[in-house]
């Protein structure tokens, strides 16, 4: 199996990182579905909602975790997941968690992912050249059982996303944007030199 490829974006030639994790989450039979990104924003979500909504009907397990990173994920982002139903959403308590990780798990015991450096973001997912490795694998193989190391102390240094914490977080992010707003309105564009 140890079918590996390099993922990257590539507009002209409608090569795209989005595409193959499409096909990731397409496959047959699968029991669950892992997706660490450190930024999602609501148009990376839309690129695989459709997807999303399928395996959660199916009830196949999908886990998402993501965290408060600069506070870069908008509240109505974690809002729309947080209303998905039998999703679980959990949110990173380390301050610099900043993986991309896209992991599924098959009952025949294959084991798909990409890993790399796009978010689940429209532009890692389709515009930004971005440097990913999709591979394929047994799951009793050392790579799938590294990951799967990984995961568990992600899963532990995690929590599930609450509405207290949710709330919490909007006020931050509000109070954050407000201070940027006011940063940028008053520093001058161009400040005269000695010239």
């Amino acid at each position: 199996m140890n079918h590996q490829e390099l993922l990257t974006n590539i507009p002209a030639q409608k090569r795209f990182v989005y595409s193959k994790l499409l096909t990731l989450l397409k496959k047959e039979q699968l029991s669950e579905v892992v997706i660490m990104s450190a930024f999602i924003t609501m148009e990376g979500i839309y690129l695989i909602l459709n997807e999303l909504k399928e395996l959660l009907n199916n009830q196949v397990r999908v886990v998402i975790i993501t965290g408060f990173m600069n506070d870069f994920n908008n509240p109505r982002v974690l809002e729309f997941l947080f209303g998905l139903k039998n999703l679980e959403l959990r949110i990173s308590k380390n301050v610099g968690f900043h993986p991309k990780l896209y992991w599924v798990k098959t009952y025949s015991g294959e084991c798909s992912f990409i890993i790399g450096s796009s978010n689940l973001t429209n532009n890692a997912l389709r515009k930004n050249v971005e440097t990913n490795l999709y591979s394929e694998y047994q799951w009793d193989e050392i790579i799938p059982q590294q990951i799967q190391e990984l995961y568990n102390q992600v899963i532990e240094q995690s929590e599930p996303l609450s509405a207290v914490r949710l709330t919490e977080y909007k006020q931050k992010f509000v109070s954050t944007q407000a201070k940027y707003i006011t940063a940028s309105s008053e520093s001058p564009l161009f400040e005269p030199n000695s010239m």
